[in-house]
């Protein structure tokens, strides 16, 4: 043993080289970027490392922050085209070998990045060993090629060592496409609809703006794309199915069938199922073609007693075991029995797809905000949950009721009211309700409110419990001159804990930092709602800045600042003019129902950061290229043409941020964390002498030389 302990010690020897992580600016200044084109063989499929930013709130929480995912670039005179739904899986995947057997990592490096045509290589090649933890993320795409409209559909498969719960190891693939590799034609549109910690990406086709292609798509149809077993092939979606890895399932069906949610296959084996609804007020679900159940047992009764008699708009799930029957639930909006939506339907299923319970919550005609005492009358017969109308019903993601669970077992459904029945209405609330495990003892809340008498709404604190720092307003308050009414809110997505985040209009308290003169900016932002116990059995939510818009951060990879610019919460109203959120704003899909690494979150604060799984969210972001503190779009109407800056509609991942030293690595075994020295050496010869699982580096149960050889490169490879 002595001999491969003075191996070890001569083959570390040397200097460890500093690393960096991965976001990315083109090589040139200002046009063309290095966006991904999806109809490229050799970008089909591309991997490399993102590490997160650390970021504080309004509350002084820490979080990271990363673009994850750029959106694609077919059109020269942009740098991204536009991005639609985006989704995060709710399952996480653990004890799994990472995605991809190499990333691409380097210093902060201007230029460098994983497009072959637009970015410099100067990367180094890391191939990270052992067992990881992994989820996915997806975003849809619009697409412009050979003179063809299509959608292209965007996987990115997820992992990251726990041990290093800063940096994350990405896949990125192009999972689908309506335009085939030569754009001579157009199969018609895509529209996300939710991913499985898996890479199993589910999504909706239909023969929209179809042109020119051999097999144009027609009807209803529902595929999954298999993105861990994609290659160079783009894969084409048509009439015949998809061109690799990709199940259709539901074929040319003549009645509409929004996007649909999932099962995922970590809980239901195999490829997971199909989960959604269609406009016959089924649920429809499955593992293969041919498979499909479609069935009204969704339909849970009401504690008044009466059976939802239809639902609407899109389904969401969860694999919070809320009712302890099933491997997942999933939640609907439903009618009421005088046919106004209103309800919120809920139920279990078990891996097959058969429902095993299902329950469904009306909401009260009287709520009361027990955080602020605000107090809120519905009308029967035109207060609704409106989310499902317009441009959403066939562009957004799965899920306009969200499902979550806090730390003691606690189950919640909340969804986004309006209080006069219009989409677009200045009188909205997110309203919630607690419920246990056999679907009783409901109690209702509000997570947020906006008033448009008093312009004004719920107030935005600097702490628990404290002080006001803005207020969510009415949207068209906020932005006069946008053309749209609203809405004022997105529909929410909860967290581990049971907080909602959500996306709203707010006026925020500032100061001139000139003058020192205080004014109230008008914004965009994402709110973290904290579950907050008011007493006597009610529960409430105090609201957290967590990001608005003009924000700055650093880029780990490209050693560039970016701002963010603009998020995209109202659809406009050219979309039939009925101002419904935009199908790139939040659903309940964008987060993940669980604490960081499904962590046990029993006897941790709801406020901690460690009870997000993760949220990821929609932005245009701006570098600043040439370092001069402005952040200029080149293609930006009034924008100089001739910025060197660069700006990307990007998907950006939220999530836990460790702070404090940690391991930087697998050969970081001893404190100080963060460098590697002696000591970490030392650890390793003494694990690996008395088989300490933390020696065997390889994860395969055998101390041998593969473990002294991992550790030796990881060792070498340094500490960023």
């Amino acid at each position: 043993m002595r001999s491969k302990q003075a191996l070890i010690l001569l083959a570390l020897a040397g200097t460890a080289a500093a690393v960096h992580a991965q976001d990315s600016i083109g090589t040139a200044p200002g046009l063309p970027g290095d966006a991904v084109n999806p109809l490229a063989a050799d970008q089909q499929v591309l991997s490399y490392v993102a590490d997160l930013t650390p970021f504080g709130t309004s509350w002084g929480t820490t979080f990271g922050i990363v673009p994850l995912v750029k959106g694609v670039q077919t059109d020269p005179q942009f740098f991204t085209g536009f991005v639609g739904a985006n989704a995060i899986s709710d399952d996480l995947v653990r004890g799994v070998p990472f995605a991809s057997s190499q990333y691409a990592l380097w210093e902060q490096a201007p230029g460098v990045g994983v497009n072959p045509v637009n970015n410099s290589d100067a990367y180094q090649l890391v191939s990270p060993s052992g067992e990881s933890s992994q989820f996915a993320v997806a975003l849809a795409n619009g697409l412009v090629a050979g003179g063809f409209s299509g959608d292209s559909i965007t996987t990115a498969i997820v992992n990251y060592n726990p041990a290093e719960p800063n940096r994350l190891y990405v896949t990125r693939v192009e999972a689908a496409s309506s335009i085939n590799a030569t754009a001579t034609g157009s199969s018609g549109d895509l529209a996300l609809g939710s991913v499985d910690g898996s890479g199993n990406t589910y999504f909706r086709g239909g023969g929209f703006n179809s042109g020119g292609a051999v097999a144009p798509q027609a009807g209803n149809n529902w595929y999954r794309a298999r993105a861990q077993s994609r290659t160079a092939t783009v894969n084409l979606i048509d009439a015949t199915g998809g061109a690799e890895a990709t199940d259709h399932l539901l074929v040319n069906n003549s009645t509409p069938h929004p996007q649909p949610s999932n099962i995922p296959a970590s809980v239901a084996g195999g490829n997971g199922l199909v989960a959604g609804a269609n406009f016959n007020s089924e649920f429809v679900r499955g593992a293969a073609p041919g498979g499909l159940i479609s069935d009204t047992t969704h339909f849970g009764p009401t504690v008044g007693g009466f059976t939802p008699p239809d639902h609407r708009g899109q389904m969401g799930t969860t694999t919070r075991d809320l009712f302890q029957s099933g491997v997942a639930h999933t939640a609907v909006a439903s009618k009421d029995a005088a046919s106004d939506t209103r309800v919120m339907s809920v139920w279990a299923t078990d891996a097959s797809g058969n429902v095993t319970e299902a329950h469904s919550f009306e909401t009260p005609l009287s709520i009361v905000d027990p955080t602020d005492g605000k107090s809120v009358n519905y009308i029967a017969g035109q207060s609704e949950f409106r989310q499902y109308v317009g441009i959403t019903g066939f562009r957004s993601d799965a899920g306009m009721v969200a499902l979550g669970q806090d730390a003691s077992g606690n189950n919640y459904a909340a969804a986004l009211m309006s209080e006069f029945g219009q989409s677009f209405d200045l009188f909205q609330q997110i309203v919630s309700v607690r419920f246990d495990d056999n679907g009783g003892n409901n109690e209702w809340s509000m997570v947020a409110w906006v008033d448009g008498i008093t312009n004004s709404g719920k107030a935005i604190l600097d702490g628990p419990g404290g002080n006001t720092i803005g207020n969510i307003v009415p949207f068209n308050f906020a932005f006069p001159n946008a053309g749209d009414l609203g809405p004022s809110m997105s529909t929410p997505t909860f967290d581990g804990a049971g907080n909602a985040w959500f996306l709203a209009s707010a006026g925020l308290q500032k100061e001139d930092p000139v003058t020192g003169d205080p004014f109230i900016d008008y914004d965009t932002v994402l709110l973290r709602g904290v579950l907050t116990d008011t007493g006597n059995g009610t529960f409430g939510y105090e609201l957290e800045l967590v990001l608005d818009l003009g924000r700055t951060f650093f880029g780990q990879n490209s050693g560039r600042r970016y701002q963010i610019q603009f998020i995209d919460t109202v659809a406009s109203s050219g979309d039939q003019g009925l101002g419904v959120s935009a199908p790139a704003a939040i659903n309940s899909n964008n987060g993940r129902s669980w604490g960081w690494d499904d962590t046990d979150l029993s006897g941790v604060s709801n406020a901690d950061p460690i009870t997000n799984g993760g949220i990821v969210l929609a932005a245009d972001i701006t570098y600043d290229v040439n370092e001069d503190g402005i952040y200029e779009d080149p293609t930006g109407g009034n924008n100089d043409p001739l910025s060197p800056d660069q700006s990307y509609q990007t998907l950006l991942y939220i999530g836990y941020y460790a702070e404090g030293p940690q391991p930087c690595g697998p050969a970081d075994l001893a404190e100080p964390f963060g460098v590697l020295d002696l000591a970490d050496i030392n650890a390793f010869v003494s694990g690996f002498v008395s088989q300490n699982p933390a020696a065997d580096l390889d994860d395969n149960g055998i101390f041998d030389l593969s473990d002294i050889n991992l550790f030796v490169g990881a060792f070498l490879a340094g500490c960023p």
